[in-house]
């Protein structure tokens, strides 16, 4: 099994990238708080580390919200990170791959 976890950032935001990264760094955290992902660590510790990261291109405040409710719709836990009045990264998972790519399938790298 293995464990993923996809950040997509926002493009539109048109930040320089060590701010994107900053923001990337902050969602992911977040989504690793999520109580689903506790509950992962304690029945799968060893699946959990290391946990696969990508980061990939997202298209506006909008397709950010559209990925976070498509996400939580289908229980997979995700942290949307806002900052300057854009919505600035997602992300999405950690969870099982198959579930990540449900959501994130197709989408490009950063």
């Amino acid at each position: 099994m293995n464990i993923k976890q996809a950040i997509v950032v926002n493009l539109k935001a048109n930040m320089p990238s060590g701010r994107f990264l900053a923001q990337a760094c902050h969602s992911s955290e977040l989504a690793f708080e999520h109580p689903r992902v506790v509950e992962l660590k304690k029945s799968y510790p060893s699946e959990m580390s290391p946990c696969t990261k990508i980061v990939l291109r997202g298209w506006g405040d909008n397709h950010l919200v559209e990925l976070h409710e498509k996400a939580l719709a289908l229980g997979i836990p995700c942290a949307l990170w806002g900052e300057g009045g854009f919505q600035t990264a997602l992300a999405i998972g950690p969870a099982f791959a198959q579930e990540v790519d449900k959501v994130t399938g197709g989408m490009v790298l950063y």
